[in-house]
């Protein structure tokens, strides 16, 4: 299925839009319903960093790039290596950068969070079969472009939170577990969703066109 009819505007859309309402939502219910602490909060944003790098591989991986698939095997492998290592690296990065928000006390909050991260994942593996397979998006997608687009995104959500972990958090020890330091690392990871998930796309498309040059 290459093309979603136009009378299904949902299955047209080339990207998730709704992911990043997902996720805050998903998050704000467990602050302001399931009584989280921040650490909560952190262990939920690495599982998302590893969903994120999870569904960029599985983007590569079935990536055609408007070519025949013997034509795709080689550079998909190439893609796969470099996003495995790029990806590592990534999840790595985001684990120190909020490595802050796990204070020394434990709260126990990390013990309930089993129920939103199966959500997490059930809203990443829709968002595949949708706005991916669904839509034909596999048939022109190209293997780099998935994996860099996916590094820009964890980059960009990491530019938005490092100044509360890295900086606020540290300085002010005592708020570690306070519920606006939680909050306020939600709307800032939401933030940085948000404007990536609003130009993934055109970055995507600028980056095959530059290695096509």
């Amino acid at each position: 299925m290459s093309d979603a009819p136009p009378s299904r505007p949902f299955l047209q859309a080339r990207r998730p839009w709704w992911q990043p309402l997902v996720s805050l939502f998903v998050t704000l219910v467990g602050i302001l319903w399931g009584g989280w602490g921040l650490q909560a909060v952190v262990f939920l944003f690495w599982w998302e960093t590893m969903l994120i790098v999870a569904a960029a591989l599985v983007r590569v991986l079935f990536a055609l790039d408007s070519k025949p698939v013997l034509h795709t095997i080689l550079p998909k492998l190439g893609s796969i290596v470099f996003g495995v290592m790029l990806g590592g690296a990534a999840i790595l990065l985001a684990v120190a950068l909020s490595l802050e928000g796990m204070s020394k006390e434990f709260d126990g909050s990390i013990t309930h969070v089993g129920t939103e991260s199966r959500l997490l994942l059930a809203s990443y593996a829709v968002g595949l079969i949708i706005h991916y397979f669904l839509n034909g998006k596999f048939r022109t997608a190209n293997p780099i472009a998935e994996v860099l687009a996916s590094m820009m995104h964890l980059l960009i959500v990491l530019i938005f939170i490092m100044p509360v972990t890295m900086w606020i958090l540290p300085a002010y020890p005592e708020h570690g577990q306070s519920l606006g330091v939680a909050l306020t690392v939600v709307l800032a990871k939401f933030t940085g969703d948000a404007l990536f998930t609003r130009y993934s796309e055109d970055l995507k498309k600028s980056i095959a066109d530059s290695l096509d040059e």
